[in-house]
């Protein structure tokens, strides 16, 4: 007698979760995730590049919002059992696995050139670094959930994470890790939303690393918008209209970061081996 009404609340559940998480929309329509907080600036440039691709391959879509906030995991796992259609994520070997991403770095690669974010009660410190093998020392912050976490921990760096994004600045204001590793991207925009915090950019050094970051599609909105996407991508390139949009947000950005003067932590390169055989040698 009871299996209905389990069966019928199961239902009722997972209706409820849905409409909480998905807007009721017409059928042309992209859902992406739902910022973590509404004046984060961060999904503008790959929403309007998702705009530029769907105008130039003639495609009218409405790029829509989902109706709840969701960390990194919790937006792949909505992607993947179709409960948004899109987002935009770097890869790692798990998600280059997944067959419904498009095959175009978003940001030409400079989502891997990482500017430090520290307190700048921790500027001193840092200025005393003279060698990569010198990170070995510090404890970054960084995401539970994110691909480049594990990056730091296969080369030996100190890493201490949590799950939320917020979270990570109240770790650095708090001194519970050292410094922040940002996207060039990314790095200028968090420090206009924490303003009222004494966070600072580390002067002369980066953090440099393969990071390609993708649209990653649901099956249905692949099979419907995937081809489209990437064709109109493509066009960008071909047409320069991606260059334009490109300049248009991180022109003045990579002008203020003076990537060329700074000294570069390579994470491509096998440093912890190196440091362990420099470190031996010093004993």
């Amino acid at each position: 007698m009871l299996k209905p009404v389990l069966h019928g609340l199961i239902i009722c559940l997972l209706t409820v979760f849905n409409s909480t998480l998905v807007p009721v929309h017409a059928n042309q329509v992209l859902i992406y995730p739902k910022p973590r907080h509404d004046r984060d600036m961060r999904d503008d440039y790959p929403i309007d590049l998702l705009k530029l691709a769907l105008k130039l391959s003639n495609q009218k879509v409405n790029i829509v919002t989902a109706n709840t906030p969701m960390q990194q995991q919790r937006a792949l796992w909505a992607v993947e059992n179709g409960l948004v259609d899109i987002m935009w994520t770097m890869m790692d070997q798990t998600r280059e696995a997944y067959p419904y991403s498009i095959p175009f770095d978003l940001y030409q690669g400079i989502f891997g050139n990482r500017l430090i974010m520290l307190h700048k009660s921790k500027l001193e410190e840092f200025s005393k670094i003279e060698h990569p093998c010198d990170f070995f020392k510090y404890t970054a912050i960084m995401g539970h959930d994110w691909p480049d976490t594990r990056f730091y921990l296969h080369h030996g760096l100190p890493i201490t994470t949590s799950s939320t994004y917020e979270a990570l600045f109240n770790m650095l204001r708090k001194g519970h890790g050292d410094y922040f590793p940002r996207s060039v991207s990314e790095i200028f925009i968090e420090l206009e939303h924490h303003t009222n915090e004494s966070f600072v950019i580390e002067p002369n050094w980066m953090i440099v690393y393969k990071a390609e970051m993708r649209f990653v599609l649901s099956e249905q909105a692949f099979e419907k918008y995937g081809q489209t996407v990437l064709r109109g991508l493509n066009q960008t390139i071909a047409d320069g209209s991606f260059n334009k949009l490109f300049e248009k947000y991180h022109g003045d950005i990579l002008k203020k970061a003076q990537l060329n003067k700074r000294k570069w932590l390579n994470l491509d390169m096998n440093y912890q081996m190196h440091c362990d055989l420099v470190d031996k040698q010093l004993r």
